[in-house]
């Protein structure tokens, strides 16, 4: 954990010095955020892929950028399933509507209320293998998760240590009492089987139940959280009439919850979660 995490700082250190935030034609979105007792503005400006630097810390930020890309087939042997980060952290976790991991370094530590303990980055990165991807933990020291720690540092380097980014989370919320399972498969099927296939079984878009899916023990199995992202995300382009991010409320809860209520795996600690109780939505 040591080591690890002297990797991070390392790469943060470095990467801050060699790169400037990249420039755009439009102007990023700011928020203006807390940080101890100075306020900052920051803006969803993550760093471009061709500003890595052409050093050593470069070469495992890459790799750190690779492995979210091609989870399955870079991290065969901790991956359960045909999923990739970027199936839910879409852009390599660079994409501010869709679960975006910039800032996420200067997050954690963070106490969390599923596991209610303090949580490391390492280890919130290996729940996700074990339960988005259905896989088993990288080892600490491995060179997938120094790569992974790498790239996460690098796209929150301009995030100061210790603020929330605003975009962090889900700002919509979806009502998601009393969904509709009939409407919800009139919807898959006119919305979203042609991506993730007729039996959820995934195509150009990842598979969201059966074998190759996430677990019941992601984020993403909770009800509210999917109808949310639904909401805002899908379609990824215009489906069956309706267009991208354009579904109702009732199309997100119905929808989510017909995927949900499909055969997944099982996560085999799912039951240990929220030991001091679920807060409230």
């Amino acid at each position: 954990m040591r080591r690890s995490r002297t990797v991070m700082f390392s790469v943060l250190s470095t990467a801050a010095i060699l790169l400037s935030a990249c420039s755009s034609g439009s102007a990023p979105s700011q928020s203006p955020v807390n940080s101890n007792s100075s306020q900052v503005s920051l803006s969803f400006h993550p760093p471009k892929i061709d500003e890595i630097p052409n050093d050593e810390n470069g070469k495992a930020i890459k790799l750190g950028y690779d492995l979210m890309n091609d989870t399955a087939k870079l991290a065969s042997a901790y991956v359960g399933n045909q999923l990739s980060c970027s199936s839910c952290h879409a852009g390599a976790g660079t994409v501010q509507t869709e679960a975006p991991l910039v800032g996420v370094a200067a997050v954690y530590p963070q106490y969390r209320d599923r596991e209610a303990a303090v949580v490391t980055l390492e280890e919130r990165i290996n729940q996700c293998f074990e339960r988005s991807m259905n896989g088993k933990p990288l080892p600490y020291n491995s060179p997938e998760m120094r790569a992974f720690m790498a790239y996460l540092t690098w796209i929150s380097k301009d995030i100061p240590i210790g603020t929330n980014p605003p975009w962090r989370g889900q700002s919509v919320k979806v009502d998601v009492s009393n969904p509709n399972l009939e409407e919800g498969r009139k919807i898959y099927a006119q919305a979203c089987a042609a991506c993730h296939g007729a039996n959820g079984e995934g195509g150009s878009g990842p598979a969201v139940w059966g074998p190759n899916s996430f677990n019941d023990g992601a984020g993403m199995a909770n009800l509210s959280k999917m109808a949310a992202f639904v909401k805002v995300n899908m379609p990824k382009v215009e489906m069956g009439g309706i267009k991208p991010g354009a579904m109702t409320d009732q199309q997100a809860r119905d929808v989510s919850a017909w995927i949900l209520s499909h055969d997944r795996p099982k996560f085999p600690g799912k039951a240990n979660d929220y030991p001091k109780g679920r807060p409230a939505s």
